[in-house]
């Protein structure tokens, strides 16, 4: 009898439908591309628009959405003054063209994907990801075809190190460095690691391979695979459709499970996230997770990674389902968004005693016991705090205002902790205007995110009765 993994491989075949692929990484997305009749200028307007309405992301350019308004303000007002005559628009496009340029430089630092072999190491299935670059199936694949579409197919070997040993007579000596050995990848001659002779080294193609065995029973799927770090680490992930679930109707909120393998002194991982890994920011802030997830060691038999893959999976499907159930209280219970923040806040923004006895003005048991120089430090300390607040409460309660989170149930607290997990997840990137974005955050309250403190809290604040 047929096993449901076979019947998913027979609905797309042995060669699983391009989309599209892009390897030159200076195509890189970025923003808003002008229509080709439009003037130089027509574009950068367009770029500023997108950017105002919410379309940017720091985490994915690592500059703040103000801060590249006005770089691309700076440009456009160089583009009009030269658009004023016919002449002059060689040398507008020259403007705007140094202004996207530094865009795609950003987006492809943030990227970080793997194209020492002159390819670009990523493959995603479905929905392109955000930088447009790799293959893009249509489909689920297996791990066979992931591995080769995803440009994860060659090898690393243990090679023997060597030194040159100054000799007294001023020459040298090449030696061997005893039971060292370079981790080195055969197709760049790239050396990953310097590892004891212990080290198995476990090769792309087979780092993954058992999942196959075990994606039936829950229905998953590979969706996407790649290498960051120039290959020194890879990763693959799993969509699980089974725990897919809608809040309210239509906020939607995806389930993956993460396996990454390194090569050098890490085992493989395999752990739950509601973040979509396309590249090596993403892989970041997925991986935050990693500690609540399950190690998975190269050694032992196939049966055994098999077993903690499975557990792995179980895991997966066990925190899914906690999380849909404090999800669906959250729709029901009622807050006041200010006082909820507020309540966040006070618990993630610490004051020392010298900052409290600033701030509630007692003089006597306080300002006047300390040193002059105490007493400006923490009086200086104090008002960054309170100016860090206030920026995190007009932050939190932007994101709460906004339109996308009406579907959340504006007035609960859904709402509110969507708005805190954005802000956590997001504070120096503006993830607003992009519905699949703003799904991806929900679930790291509880596997562990970049602000973790704050998601905790939150998460916390939100379920309480």
């Amino acid at each position: 009898m047929a096993s449901l993994l076979d019947s998913m491989l027979d609905n797309y075949g042995s060669s699983p439908r391009v989309l599209s692929e892009q390897h030159d990484v200076n195509k890189i997305a970025v923003g808003i591309a002008p229509a080709a009749d439009d003037k130089p200028s027509d574009g950068l307007r367009a770029q500023i628009k997108s950017i105002s309405a919410g379309g940017w992301d720091e985490a994915e350019y690592g500059i703040n959405a103000a801060a590249q308004i006005a770089k691309l303000q700076t440009a456009l007002a160089e583009a009009e003054a030269f658009e004023v005559t016919p002449e002059g628009m060689a040398a507008a496009q020259a403007a705007v063209e140094k202004a996207l340029t530094e865009m795609r430089s950003r987006a492809i630092n943030r990227a970080n994907l793997d194209v020492t072999n002159g390819k670009v190491s990523v493959m995603v299935a479905g929905q392109a990801a955000w930088h447009g670059l790799g293959v893009n199936v249509a489909e689920a694949v297996t791990w066979e075809q992931a591995n080769k579409l995803s440009n994860t197919e060659w090898t690393v070997k243990k090679e023997m190190l060597y030194y040159d040993h100054e000799q007294s007579d001023g020459s040298f000596k090449q030696r061997v460095a005893g039971k060292r050995f370079a981790l080195v990848r055969q197709d760049t001659g790239k050396c990953f690691d310097v590892v004891s002779d212990r080290y198995q080294p476990i090769q792309n193609r087979e780092a993954f391979q058992f999942l196959d065995a075990v994606l039936a029973e829950h229905g998953a799927r590979f969706e996407t695979a790649g290498a960051v770090d120039g290959g020194k680490k890879i990763w693959c992930m799993v969509n699980m459709p089974r725990q897919a679930f809608a809040v309210n109707g239509d906020d939607r909120v995806e389930p993956y499970v993460l396996f990454t393998n390194a090569h050098g002194g890490e085992a493989a991982w395999c752990f739950p996230t509601s973040v979509r890994t396309v590249c090596a920011n993403t892989f970041r802030v997925a991986s935050q997770g990693r500690r609540k997830g399950i190690c998975i060691r190269h050694v032992g038999s196939i049966k055994n990674k098999i077993n903690m893959a499975q557990q792995a999976l179980g895991l997966a499907v066990e925190q899914f389902t906690s999380f849909q159930q404090a999800a669906e209280r959250m729709t029901k219970k009622k807050i006041q968004p200010r006082k909820y923040f507020g309540s966040v806040l006070d618990e993630v923004i610490e004051l020392t005693a010298a900052e409290r006895a600033v701030q509630s003005g007692q003089l006597l048991e306080g300002m006047l016991n300390m040193a002059d120089a105490e007493r400006k430090l923490a009086e200086k300390s104090l008002e960054r705090k309170l100016a860090r607040r206030g920026a995190i409460m007009e932050d939190l309660m932007t994101r709460y205002e906004e339109e996308n989170q009406g579907k959340a149930g504006r007035g609960t607290a859904w709402a509110g902790f969507n708005s805190v997990t954005e802000h956590a997840n997001h504070s120096q990137g503006q993830r607003r205007g992009n519905g699949e974005r703003q799904a991806t955050r929900r679930f790291e309250s509880i596997i562990d995110g970049p602000a973790d403190d704050m998601m905790q809290a939150g998460f916390r604040l939100a379920t309480a009765n």
